[in-house]
């Protein structure tokens, strides 16, 4: 499984998937089977998001986040 990224609501989104090189952006270098909540991202509005084999992004108001291998 490639990323996956899942809005839930409003301010909050899950991922999961290969994380091998650090695109889940959870800080380490590990794939995760289940979605998991992104923690880092509170009280902000998602407008976004996106994810390809070795990236994310997520566009939370005027600021853009991402991260990958």
């Amino acid at each position: 499984v490639r990323v996956r990224l899942l809005r839930a609501g409003t301010n909050e989104f899950f991922v999961w998937g290969r994380g091998n090189e650090g695109q889940l952006g959870l800080g380490f270098r590990k794939s995760q089977l289940s979605p998991v909540r992104y923690p880092y991202i509170h009280n902000t509005r998602i407008i976004s998001l996106a994810a390809g084999g070795n990236h994310s992004i997520a566009v939370a108001g005027w600021w853009w986040w991402w991260w990958g291998g």
